[in-house]
């Protein structure tokens, strides 16, 4: 049984996707600028930069799995886009996957 609010019964498993704030694309920045630091850190102080060039792989893995759950999400609930897209907050967060 599903306990969680506003649940329907017999609601589809990916419905939680259509909660999926597309702020979640700042997790990517947030990974991505210490990568970014760590790379010229390394290079300014003559260190290896492994740590920072992983850093940066998992931050490229994280963009692909929120765009890929993003994009579903978009498929298959179109309206909570829609909704985020005419939210004054949301809004501009949808610059956030460019960035």
């Amino acid at each position: 049984m599903n306990d969680a609010p506003g649940a329907a019964a017999g609601a589809q498993p990916d419905s939680a996707l259509g909660f999926l704030p597309v702020g979640l694309f700042s997790a990517v920045m947030a990974l991505a600028g210490p990568g970014l630091a760590w790379q010229r850190a390394a290079a300014v102080f003559g260190t290896s930069s492994w740590l920072g060039e992983a850093i940066l792989a998992l931050a490229a893995c994280v963009f692909l799995i929120v765009a890929a759950l993003y994009w579903r999400k978009l498929l298959r609930h179109p309206q909570a886009v829609r909704a985020e897209l005419g939210h004054p907050v949301t809004l501009p967060l949808f610059s956030m996957p460019t960035v």
